[in-house]
């Protein structure tokens, strides 16, 4: 007889250039940003694997696949906007409308690491706010999101079900520039 375990594999790789410490604190003693939690003490991995054996989607799943990291991000970034958070996180549940829904992983269903890049409030040293620029050109630092769909457990009514969440992934530099005809 085969048996199946879940584990969740949560690492944070690396947190690059974090504006005030005690924000820094707040967001890695609650595990959890903007919805978003990789630090998970209720993580219901035995109820889920009932679950999931008792409506045989189990045999769909495999055993957990380790997180092989860590990752530098630092050297990945050309650094054109200013961040105060850059971090890879492996998330394990995502909260919606107050309801907490638990993410499945393990090696057949593994994409659920994330970058999570966060904008600082203030771009004045940046690269991207050019303080030499032609009197048409502006240069700005957006924040982008990426969406995300994942298979999640909910403990409320014992179901699986797709979800979709929403996250600050990448800092933007824009250039805007006016052009005229003559």
């Amino acid at each position: 007889m085969l048996h199946y375990i879940i584990n969740v594999f949560v690492f944070i790789v690396m947190i690059i250039e974090i504006k005030g410490d005690s924000y820094y604190n707040e967001i890695m003693e609650s595990g959890c940003y903007n919805q978003i939690c990789w630090k998970d003490d209720t993580y219901p991995t035995n109820t889920i694997k009932r679950q999931m054996r008792s409506i045989n989607l189990l045999e769909n799943f495999s055993a957990a696949q380790k997180f092989k990291g860590p990752i530098d991000l630092s050297s990945r970034s050309c650094k054109l906007c200013s961040t105060s958070m850059n971090l890879r996180i492996e998330p394990l549940s995502i909260i919606d409308a107050g309801i907490k829904y638990y993410i499945l992983k393990n090696e057949k269903y593994n994409e659920t690491r994330i970058e999570i890049n966060v904008c600082a409030a203030n771009q004045d040293s940046s690269f991207c706010h050019k303080k030499e620029t032609r009197l048409d050109d502006t240069y700005k630092c957006k924040q982008k999101t990426t969406q995300m769909s994942v298979l999640v457990y909910n403990s409320l009514n014992n179901s699986f079900m797709g979800k979709s969440f929403t996250y600050p992934s990448a800092c933007e530099c824009l250039l805007s520039t006016a052009i005229s005809y003559h």
